[in-house]
């Protein structure tokens, strides 16, 4: 209930922060193009600290929420919910869908055959069937993958040089920089918004991961962390 409560109250926020810019993207659109941007989702609206990475790249390109860009919001509860917000998202005419996650590509992807979808953050998009290749993707959908072929690789090496750590589990983990990866997708959507097709934008791939520890866990199981792997984390749960 607690963690319903929090999305719930993020939702209002990023929600709030929408509305308000109604207003002005109107008025912006008196004197130029406003684009608008269909998030979709499952399980709540994107953190913070994934969506602000991405409006401060997009307005680094000239995009600018309230002034020239709109993000329309849909945020779904349940996977099954994801089509009708897909289609409701075509329906109020976004310039492209940006799929969050990989349960809202292929609802994505089936709503439309014409409008751009960029996911971010999704798993296999070959293995799915969303793109043909990452070289040449085909279609109107493209992105930014989560996965990357040399992780195993690197969990192993970060585990080979702390043995110690290796059979502690839970309380640290080592994946892509989610961050990073919605940072990145801004320069998608401006290459689509200047008239680039998704079928000419190769897929790519994390290119940089973080090391998280969680402090709290590592208190209850009785583990003591060690300075070495605390000064490699990239952020520390406290």
């Amino acid at each position: 209930m607690q963690l319903n409560q929090l999305r719930r109250r993020e939702f209002i926020t990023l929600l709030g922060g929408a509305a308000a810019a109604w207003p002005l993207a109107a008025r912006a659109q008196q004197g130029g193009r406003v684009y608008r941007i269909g998030l979709l989702r499952v399980g709540g609206p994107p953190p913070p600290s994934f969506i602000e990475p991405l409006r401060r790249a997009l307005s680094e390109f000239g995009h600018v929420e309230g002034r020239n860009l709109v993000f329309d919001f849909g945020i779904a509860e349940r996977v099954d919910q994801l089509a009708g917000l897909a289609a409701d998202l075509i329906r109020r005419k976004a310039d492209v869908i940006l799929a969050s996650g990989t349960p809202a590509v292929l609802p994505a992807r089936n709503a439309t055959n014409t409008v751009p979808v960029v996911f971010v953050a999704a798993l296999d998009p070959i293995e799915t069937g969303v793109v043909t290749s990452l070289a040449r993707p085909g279609g109107n959908v493209t992105g930014l993958t989560a996965i990357f072929a040399d992780l195993t690789g690197k969990r192993l090496e970060f585990l080979k040089e702390m043995r110690e750590f290796v059979d502690i589990g839970g309380f640290m983990a080592l994946g892509p920089s989610y961050p990073d990866l919605y940072r990145r997708s801004a320069a998608y959507l401006d290459k689509i918004f200047k008239g680039a097709k998704p079928a000419d934008l190769p897929v790519e791939q994390a290119s940089k991961f973080e090391i998280i520890v969680n402090l709290k866990t590592a208190k209850a199981l009785g583990l003591t962390i060690s300075p070495l792997l605390l000064a490699r984390a990239d952020e520390v749960i406290e």
